[in-house]
């Protein structure tokens, strides 16, 4: 078993969620600017420049680690802005960037040298040799692996490199190669890796009728769910379907199920993975805390006794009702369970 305990990282977008996910037991938070910089820019959430002065002071007074997340692809006069994004994070002490663009990537080398940077799994940086590579033109410090890799292929990486690695234990699950996925794109005409959003919500209608709820992206039905239906959230990939030949109505990508990995807890820490990380900045406080507190007492279970670490019943439970669509899978990482 390596040395270093596992870090657990959990999502905050806003500060209220940010707050909660430190008190919870987080050893570091990610965060992103009220920006096209990145890629979750959704309305409502993510930061502005004061509040993430704020952000940064609660979470160093605390010993803890604010990562933010500038992992978007701009294009155009967007990549200015970006740069600003940099300039503003760096000066306010943040501890890591979190980015996928190469020409980020290359700015901050040039001018930030000494600020720590992890890739983004939007740059889909799931083998050694890119990871290397990324290291020795831009000195990255880390890396947040795809959610399509198996743990056999997290273990051949950790052998290959000696960047910190990161994977995604919990929360909504994207089964696609993340930085080519186009399917939102195709539908809306907006890219969501320069545009920042996976189904933008301005796009996104709500129609009610005889007890059912329609979701429409750019007018397309992704789904019509009963009322008694847990309800996902209306992307491209976890659209329910008519097929055309047998007139039955399926989900032909992906079951809106979620990233769920605490079987696999002594196994990530076996294979050297530094760091576990929650997804959800889009999510509210009430999930980051329950998230955070059922991981954090795992890992901490975990290291009190590794040989007798077993995954309780209870946690399950508290995680399954955060769950989208009412099911967990461990996806490429292991067998569903």
């Amino acid at each position: 078993m390596p040395g270093r305990k596992i870090q657990l990282r959990a999502p905050a977008g806003t500060l209220a969620a940010l707050k909660v996910a430190i008190r919870a037991g987080a050893d570091g938070v990610y965060t992103g600017f009220r920006s096209r910089s990145n890629i979750r820019n959704f309305p409502g959430i993510n930061f502005s420049t004061e509040e993430l002065r704020e952000a940064v002071d609660f979470v160093g007074n605390r010993g803890k680690e604010i990562y933010v997340a500038i992992n978007a692809f701009p294009q155009g006069d967007l990549l200015d802005a970006a740069y600003r994004d940099v300039e503003v994070a760096v000066s306010l002490g943040v501890s890591s960037l979190i980015v996928a663009d190469l020409a980020v990537l290359r700015f901050i080398r040039q001018n930030f040298p000494e600020m720590p940077v992890q890739v983004s799994v939007q740059a889909g940086a799931g083998t050694a040799r890119m990871i290397e590579l990324l290291k020795s033109e831009f000195g990255i410090k880390g890396v947040v692996l795809p959610r399509i890799l198996s743990l056999d292929e997290v273990k051949l990486v950790r052998q290959a490199t000696d960047v910190e690695i990161e994977t995604f234990a919990f929360g909504l699950l994207c089964i696609n190669y993340e930085p080519n996925c186009i399917m939102s794109c195709y539908v809306t005409g907006v890219p969501n890796q320069t545009f920042g959003a996976c189904s933008p919500a301005q796009l996104i209608d709500f129609e009610e009728s005889e007890g059912n709820l329609d979701m429409r992206l750019s007018g397309y039905l992704m789904n019509r769910f009963a009322e008694d239906e847990v309800r996902t959230y209306p992307t491209p990939c976890k659209g329910r379907y008519v097929e055309e030949k047998s007139g039955r109505l399926t989900y032909p990508f992906q079951s809106p199920s979620s990233l769920q990995t605490m079987t696999l807890l002594p196994e990530f820490i076996d294979a050297g993975v530094d760091a576990l990380k929650i997804e959800g900045r889009q999510r509210g406080k009430t999930y980051v805390r329950e998230a955070v507190r059922v991981f954090r007492e795992a890992i901490d279970s975990y290291y009190a006794d590794p040989d007798g670490f077993k995954v309780e019943p209870r946690w399950n439970a508290r995680l399954a009702a955060l769950f989208e669509g009412g099911e967990f899978t461990t996806t490429a990482y292991g067998e569903k369970t």
